[in-house]
């Protein structure tokens, strides 16, 4: 049993100390990052300049799925094309076979049949409507047997203008929904690839994150917290670092002259330091309210090793801290006492 304990204890020990470098390495990127976006006049701040990113790294992750859906329409476009201009020369060819059918019809003046000028017969519905004129004749009777067993003919093989103009129609409609496709993927993808001034400050500012963003360094988690927040994590982090921190030295060295009380748990004085760092903090950026300052510090620009030294003092000596959070607090509530008269004049009798 002493040895699971040990060894739940040693690696406890690691998982503490690894997790301040961790907080450690993010809180020393995140100023650089401040420092940067300051230098680089963006005023929307740490968040906003985060977001920013992001929504540059969630348009990249879509570029290759844009890509590929890219080279996909192309191929369709070019096979309906392709399909597109085969079902024009057969419906062309269907026209030419036709044509000369209604011309004798028309010179004739059979049908009461006529051709428009040249230029608008060209068009494929113009043909198809001369084509329906000449069907209804057919079917009244109204042709000669000679001309009408060669329209016959054409009806009943390939050759018909109304099949070949439903080819035409479906493919038609088919390419132009693909090249709507295709023009809203590269309009995407356009999007995708540009980069706004501001978002290429917030890449350049946020460069020396990037390493953080492996999964065992957390997969960049702790760079989403903004620093007024981080802060807090990195002041019970020192805390639990420096208690740990003066429970090896207790440990190593039993006969040390550090005048520290060797009674606790480690995990319970690990815990202890990291809650009175905690308190600590609150009470530095209390300022003028508990310590009589002049001014309180600043949580999103003062130093962040300023709070990560104090964090780990305070872990290392939480006893002392103790200590001195009992006097700050008698110092305080005398101050609030000595405005009010604890023993107020009892009113006298009118004489």
């Amino acid at each position: 049993m002493s040895y699971g304990i040990s060894a739940l204890r040693v690696i406890g020990a690691l998982g503490i100390s690894f997790l301040f470098i961790v907080m450690l390495m993010t809180a020393v990127a995140q100023q650089g990052v401040l420092a940067r976006l300051e230098k680089a006049q963006l005023t929307d701040g740490y968040s906003s300049a985060l977001g920013m990113l992001k929504d540059v790294d969630e348009r990249r992750r879509a570029l290759p799925g844009l890509i590929e859906q890219e080279r996909e329409l192309l191929g369709r476009q070019a096979d309906q094309r392709y399909k597109l201009r085969t079902a024009e020369d057969e419906f062309s060819a269907s026209w030419e076979s036709f044509v000369p059918i209604a011309r004798r019809l028309e010179r004739g003046g059979l049908c009461d049949l006529k051709l428009p000028p040249e230029p608008e017969l060209a068009n494929y519905a113009r043909q198809l409507a001369v084509w329906n004129e000449v069907q209804q004749c057919f079917s009244e009777g109204r042709m000669p047997p000679a001309v009408s067993s060669q329209f016959e003919t054409l009806t009943k093989g390939e050759g018909a203008l109304p099949p070949r103009y439903r080819l035409l129609s479906e493919l038609s409609g088919a390419g132009a929904r693909t090249d709507g496709e295709l023009a809203s993927v590269q309009n995407a993808l356009k999007q995708a690839r540009a980069q706004s001034e501001d978002e290429l400050k917030a890449r350049r500012s946020f460069s020396e994150t990037e390493v953080l963003g492996t999964w065992l360094l957390g997969g960049g988690v702790l760079i989403a917290f903004p620093p007024p927040m981080f802060q807090i994590l990195l002041a019970f982090t020192s805390g639990a670092f420096g208690a740990l921190l003066v429970t090896l030295v207790l440990i190593v060295y039993p006969n040390n002259q550090i005048n520290i009380s060797h009674s606790g748990t480690p995990a319970t004085r690990t815990l202890l330091g990291g809650l009175i760092a905690v308190c600590v903090y609150i009470i530095l950026l209390g300022g003028s309210a508990v310590l009589g300052a002049a001014d309180a510090f600043d949580e999103a620009g003062a130093n962040y090793m300023t709070y990560c030294a104090v964090g780990v003092l305070a872990g290392m000596f939480s006893d002392r801290v103790a200590f001195w959070l009992s006097d700050r607090a008698n110092v305080f509530f005398q101050r609030d006492r000595s405005g009010a008269d604890p023993h107020p004049a009892q009113a006298q009798p009118a004489p």
